[in-house]
């Protein structure tokens, strides 16, 4: 909380607190990161300036007015959830912060973001009801603020006004100027258009009247269309601006005459894509403290930028060809602070030689207070000195990416407080040295004391990580929790040998790495992406007790048998493309009626396209709370574990694809509590589908079957689907001519059947309705169907009862009325979808409308 308690006399600096987090790039960009609606916040922050200019009228009156101070009170209550919103925001925002710097991120949150969006929805309209109240009150006060929405009347703006914002919200606001020329002591305007595209009616605004508006501190242009050029030329009569926001318009360059706004502090830019040139006399600014350039395309920095001494936020500085600002000029520039962006700086080169690079990033040593660097396509071939110096102490963030012709890492490793080191796309360097760590000997310095995050990442010439003394007072990397080596081709030295803080490691396209795992005591999740050499099973790692997510994706190749009893811990197993995989196994199995529990953690099994993959462990898989197992294109498995429905209780998805061999489920059947089942391409267990027992499956919801299965001409059966489906896929069925009605008409709970590539499907056996819970059909490339749909004017088309009539036909849908004659074809139904039916003709009355 800002305050915990805050008396009415304080209510307008809680305001500028809450305005001031409103505006801080960390709660801007978490919107942003999140993709939540901007304009929430935009609205936000009008309403609070709209009640901030009414505060100090409402806090004289409070004494005498009951009803005042009730409001104030309300006031309070609706602040305080503001402010508990933007702490949960900002909060947020910097606990991910590191993450999206990450280059293996997830999104973090991403199930409570629309919910933090419902609650800033809710305060905006508490806040706005009680802004709504201050007229009725008689608020008004000598520093009047006014918040304009489409159009009011002419005498909401009078002479006292002080403070002025505009929110257009539809397509056609109308407002008249005439009331702006008597309130000619406007010191704020804000414009926010929540249209889209965005409407200004600044576009229109008569120049003289904002030259007659001398007394503006802050204006606001952001996104506005039109003579906006035009405008700008007369900004310079405002000799009292302070605040000039032109973000976002289509400017090409800013007039001279700004220059002249010898009291301006703050000047964005941000997004302007057309934006080319600053004002060549900006050095005469000598009041800025802020400047924002992000998103443009500017040439280069004006001349003479260095004598702007009070600039303290400076987001880009570009290095121009000629006749620009050199780079020498930030030295000078000592109040900057957060960060910057220096962009070109081959420009500031005259030669390409790599030691004149080196001398240029040498001269752009900056302080040592810094905490976040980024270094992006560097062309030398070695560091300067002052990279990896320890006096760097404030130093969390670096990323070095791109520097193709260097050949050495800097020494990093000396760096205190460094928390995160991402480095990308070295195309020269085949060796990582010891020099890396940053120390000639151990003298009993941990190298990397406070890392967590390192991520080596696109280098093709990598061969050798070579590591300092491993002596267990000096081991590196003593706090590191993630790390991420990627699209390493050829590196096949060995990774540290103990790492006690790791939880996560991912380690893709290094294809000759053969380097033992580290030792690492608190690995939770482990990725291995295109590593063919990678072994896993060393006998010197014994059991992973930590581990609780592993994926193996096309690596291991060496790989033959899975122990699933050195994983206790594992809730997530994923193996695809492991070449020769040929077995799971588990010494926990059932046995003498007892079942071993050691495996009570794993939930989820997926093993894909491993072609020799032939046996789960013998006596079934010990996994008493395993709720998904999906096995596909494991073209040699001829059975699925055994007595899955005793040892397997808690199944709940079952996925069963291109395993040809696999003949029947085992002895016992299916687990009673599975709710989804998908057999593909699995024509010998198709063929037995009348031993499945599916009416003992009293949960199942799904079935999905797919597969040629020639011998299957009527489907499904009688008897075969339980009663508590409510989703049916068929799909692929070569020879199947009819839909049995006498198998489908117990399913009372049926909502969706879908019938996909039935080529020869043309009657339903039987011509019953579809049970009454039918919603939806969905008929796919089933051109049999549709002809004879056609020949015999729907009287072969199911009947699927509900109140109105919709077909999908060629993308397009049609809504019918249930009075019109439909021949008794489609009566009352909800949806239909028939799709990519090439010979389908539809007859006009039997859809009772022409075409």
């Amino acid at each position: 909380m800002v305050l915990e308690v805050v008396g009415a006399a304080f209510l307008g600096a809680f305001f500028n607190v809450l305005l001031e987090r409103i505006a801080s790039p960390e709660v801007v960009s978490f919107l942003k990161v999140k993709k939540l609606n901007e304009r929430l916040l935009k609205k936000l922050k009008l309403i609070l300036l709209s009640i901030n200019g009414v505060l100090d009228d409402a806090e004289g009156k409070q004494i005498t007015n009951a009803a005042v101070k009730e409001w104030i009170d309300e006031l309070k209550d609706a602040a305080y959830d503001a402010d508990d919103l933007l702490d949960e925001i900002y909060t947020r925002a910097k606990s991910c912060t590191s993450e999206v710097q990450n280059l293996n991120s997830t999104s973090f949150f991403s199930s409570s973001d629309k919910e933090l969006e419902e609650k800033m929805k809710e305060i905006i309209e508490k806040l706005d009801f009680i802004a709504s109240q201050k007229d009725v009150l008689g608020l008004k006060g000598g520093k009047f603020c006014i918040r304009l929405e489409n159009c009011n009347s002419d005498e909401d703006i009078e002479e006292q006004t002080r403070h002025l914002s505009h929110i257009i919200a539809c397509r056609y606001p109308s407002l008249s100027f005439e009331p702006f020329y008597k309130a000619n002591r406007i010191r704020t305007f804000l414009q926010l258009s929540l249209v889209d595209p965005p409407i200004f009616f600044l576009n229109k605004v008569p120049h003289d009247l904002l030259m007659n508006l001398r007394c503006l501190r802050v204006l606001s242009l952001v996104g506005a269309r039109g003579s906006v050029n035009e405008l700008l030329h007369f900004i310079g009569k405002l000799r009292h601006l302070r605040y000039l926001d032109v973000s976002q318009t289509q400017i090409k360059k800013l007039p001279n005459s700004i220059c002249t706004l010898y009291n301006l502090q703050t000047l964005k830019a941000t997004n302007c894509q057309n934006l080319r040139k600053l004002p060549r006399n900006m050095h005469c600014l000598v009041n800025l403290r802020y400047l924002d350039i992000k998103g443009t395309h500017l040439e280069g920095m004006p001349l003479q930028i260095s004598k702007l001494r009070g600039l303290q936020k400076l987001s880009n500085f570009i290095v121009g060809k000629e006749h620009a600002s050199s780079i020498s000029e930030l030295g000078e520039l000592s109040n900057l602070r957060g960060s910057l962006l220096v962009q070109n700086l081959k420009h500031g080169a005259d030669t390409e030689n790599s030691w004149h690079e080196k001398d240029v990033l040498q001269k752009l040593q900056p302080h040592t207070n810094l905490e976040v660097l980024d270094i992006l396509h560097y062309t030398g071939t070695q560091f300067p000195s002052w990279l990896g110096d320890h006096s760097f102490f404030h130093l969390v963030c670096l990323s070095i990416r791109r520097c193709k012709y260097c050949y050495i890492l800097p020494p990093l490793g000396q760096l205190p407080s460094l928390k995160e080191l991402h480095l990308s796309k070295f195309k020269e360097l085949v060796s990582v040295e010891p020099e890396f760590y940053g120390v000639d000997s151990c003298e009993g310095k941990q190298p990397f004391p406070s890392l967590e995050i390192l991520t080596f990442y696109g280098m093709p010439a990598w061969e050798k990580w070579i590591h300092e003394v491993d002596h267990e007072s000096c081991r590196a990397f003593p706090r590191l929790r993630e790390l991420h080596l990627e699209e390493c081709p050829r590196l096949v030295g060995n990774l540290p040998s103990y790492l006690p803080s790791l939880t996560n490691l991912t380690m893709r396209y290094c294809k000759q790495l053969e380097s033992s795992l580290p030792r690492a005591p608190s690995l939770c999740s482990f990725h291995i992406d295109n590593c063919w050499k990678l072994q896993i099973l060393e006998q010197e790692n014994g059991c992973h007790h930590s581990l609780e997510s592993l994926e193996i994706h096309n690596s291991c190749h060496s790989l033959k048998s899975f122990p699933l009893d050195l994983f206790p811990n594992l809730k997530s197993l994923v193996i695809w493309g492991c070449e020769n995989l040929e077995s799971l196994t588990a010494s926990g199995s059932y046995r003498e009626g007892q079942l071993h529990q050691h495996l009570n953690s794993l939930h989820s099994i997926c093993i894909w396209r491993c072609p020799n993959f032939v046996t789960f462990p013998e006596g079934g898989l010990p996994t008493p709370n395993l709720t998904s197992l999906k096995v596909r294109y494991c073209i040699k498995l001829r059975s699925l574990p055994q007595e899955m429905h005793s040892l397997l209780p808690s199944l709940n998805e079952l996925q069963v694809w291109s395993c040809p061999e696999i003949e029947s489920f085992p002895y016992g059947g299916l687990p009673i509590n599975l709710k989804s089942l998908r057999i593909r391409d699995c024509d010998k267990l198709i063929t037995g589908r009348m031993d499945w027992n599916m009416q003992l499956l009293t949960s199942l919801v799904h079935f999905s079957v797919e597969g040629r299965c020639e011998d299957v001409v009527s489907f499904p059966e009688e008897g075969l689907l339980p009663a508590s489906l409510t989703q049916l896929e068929i799909q692929g069925f070569s020879n199947l001519k009819t839909l049995d009605w006498k198998g489908i008409q117990h399913l009372t709970l049926l909502k969706k059947l879908q019938i996909f590539f039935c080529s020869k499907l043309e009657s339903i056996e039987g011509g019953g309705p579809l049970p009454n819970s039918t919603v939806d059909l969905d008929v796919w490339k089933c051109p049999l169907l549709q002809e004879r749909w056609e020949r015999e004017n729907g009287q072969q088309w199911p009947t699927v009862p509900s109140d109105n009539l919709g077909i999908w036909i060629y993308d397009r849908y049609i809504t019918l009325d249930r009075q019109q004659d439909m021949s008794g074809t489609f009566n009352h139904s909800r949806l239909i979808v028939v799709k990519a039916c090439e010979k389908m003709v539809v007859a006009a009355t039997s859809l009772g409308q022409p075409g």
